[in-house]
């Protein structure tokens, strides 16, 4: 694997060429690890001294309560970064549980050697101010849903914020219905049954991972 060319997909990295990028990589150490599916990449009990690029795979973020009870964040995929918000946090562990969703190839590095690099580039400094606000983003939408009382308003809520993202009707879900019900908290049977309810209602239609929005006034009623 060329990791230089994996490492162009990154918003992080956004402008850098690949001798560039080369260059960057060559002023400090970093690690190439492999982990298998399921395995657990960072936990909130692991010192908040690393981040990373994913280069191949995908990962999940998971909230675990204290009672047992895991709540799905996000996922992450090629080009994407983990634990960035260590860089400048004053917290001593991570916040949430990563772990792997399939084989998946990150690159890791020390959060003192990345933050080095932002003092010096303000290229990269630039970019890693727009990934931390397109995660503080993500993570405003995943507390607005978690937020709604009731399953159907949880879905509602969803597919109305990809609405008005996109302007399209047609909403593509990025993901198994499996994984959206992980992303509602919601059980996946609980999902389909309520998705089977607002289609007998006239509010939407699917096939397979598209949801066509049907009544977008009556929608919008169900959260007001």
């Amino acid at each position: 694997m060329d990791i230089f060319r994996q490492l162009q997909k990154s918003p992080l990295l956004l402008g850098k060429s690949y001798e560039e990028m080369k260059t960057l990589f060559s002023s400090f150490t970093y690690s190439i690890n492999t982990y298998k599916q399921t395995e657990i990449i960072f936990n909130p009990s692991m010192p908040l001294d690393k981040l990373g690029i994913i280069l191949q795979g995908s990962i999940s973020l998971h909230k675990i309560l204290s009672s047992g009870e895991s709540i799905f964040i996000s996922k992450k995929t090629v080009g994407e970064a983990l634990g960035i918000e260590c860089i400048y946090a004053t917290t001593e562990f991570y916040p949430y549980t990563f772990i792997s969703n399939e084989k998946t190839i990150i690159i890791l590095m020390h959060r003192n050697d990345f933050s080095n690099l932002l003092a010096k580039d303000t290229q990269l400094m630039i970019n890693f101010m727009k990934s931390m606000y397109c995660e503080n983003c993500s993570l405003n939408k995943k507390i607005d849903i978690l937020c709604q009382p009731t399953i159907k308003s949880k879905i509602v809520h969803y597919l109305l914020t990809e609405y008005a993202d996109s302007g399209k009707e047609e909403i593509l879900l990025p993901f198994s219905k499996k994984t959206w019900a992980e992303c509602l908290n919601v059980q996946p049977p609980s999902l389909s049954r309520t998705l089977t309810e607002l289609q007998t209602e006239g509010l939407i239609s699917t096939n397979k991972r598209i949801v066509y929005l049907k009544d977008i006034d009556s929608l919008y009623q169900l959260l007001y």
